[in-house]
């Protein structure tokens, strides 16, 4: 997808003052209290704990080619797995990720003293949102300088 579609989503979900959606308390309470464990200096999400002994460690980061290519693949969430009932525009979907994101990056920031990238894409109505934190000599697809909104969010924890 590109930079112009996502900047479009982006500018029709800042029209949204309410968001239409309809849910069970379950489902908001699940979305937004995702698990985030810290593996061997990489944030992931997931919801069993993780027990990987550091050579098993070594080797998936020879798959995934760095600690920051491990966590941007082990940190995606799709919006409409937690809302599966409803049928989300994609400006809507960008608009719930946009508190998600606000949210996590306030229970990264517990965790983490690194610079957060937030990445987002949009593909068969689907967005995503990915995160790493910022790594020198490490990125994932992009110089992470070089993400634009609203592909990618960008924060620094010397705030």
């Amino acid at each position: 997808m590109q930079n112009s579609k996502l900047k479009q989503i982006q500018q029709e979900s800042e029209k949204i003052k309410k968001l239409p959606i309809h849910t069970d308390y379950s489902s908001v309470q699940n979305f937004f209290n995702v698990r985030i464990q810290k593996v061997y200096d990489c944030l992931i999400l997931e919801e069993e704990e993780l027990n990987v002994a550091e050579e098993n460690f070594a080797n998936l980061l020879t798959i995934y080619g760095d600690k920051t290519g491990y966590e941007a693949s082990n940190t995606e969430i799709r919006i409409i797995d937690f809302f599966p009932d409803q049928l989300l525009t994609a400006a809507e979907q960008f608009y719930i990720a946009k508190s998600w994101m606000k949210n996590i990056y306030d229970r990264i920031k517990s965790l983490s003293d690194k610079d957060i990238v937030f990445i987002f894409s949009y593909e068969n109505e689907i967005l995503t949102v990915r995160f790493h934190q910022k790594r020198d000599g490490e990125f994932w697809l992009a110089e992470p300088n070089s993400y634009e909104e609203p592909v990618g969010y960008f924060f620094s924890n010397e705030t």
